[in-house]
């Protein structure tokens, strides 16, 4: 049954598939840090980004990491930094580097838009991340 609230636990569903979240933040979201979902235990983050719909305006960019997972939480370990003054959909910049670690507990994927100068006023992005389980059936 539909309750129209984002789930609190990790999505997993029991076959071999590629699994993703997806949420939308907007220029409103500068400065905090919004909760993308929630990953599984040993999940792998394979892919992802953000899709900028509309383009934020003045020096906005956007990072996207984790938190509460089994290793240190790490606000942009994702992603550094992604541009998001023009639209297009930006890669997660981050996947190669160390600090996209697979966790041994639940981890919480979060993004947030960055602004220089505080003076963003416009600007809409869908951020996408995907993931493989540890499922091996």
């Amino acid at each position: 049954m539909p309750t129209n609230t984002r789930g609190s636990t990790a999505r997993n569903y029991n076959k071999q598939l590629v699994h993703y979240l997806r949420k939308q933040i907007t220029f409103a979201d500068e400065g905090d840090v919004i909760d993308v979902g929630v990953i599984p235990a040993n999940a792998i983050v394979i892919g992802g980004g953000a899709m900028i719909t509309t383009a934020f305006n003045d020096t906005s960019t956007i990072d996207v990491g984790f938190r509460g997972g089994s290793t240190t939480d790490d606000p942009n370990g994702l992603a550094t930094a992604l541009v998001a003054t023009a639209v297009g959909f930006k890669a997660l910049d981050e996947l190669a580097a160390t600090t996209n670690i697979m966790q041994t507990v639940p981890a919480i994927i979060t993004a947030t838009v960055n602004d220089g100068t505080g003076a963003v006023s416009a600007g809409v992005a869908e951020i996408i991340v995907t993931y493989v389980l540890d499922n091996d059936q």
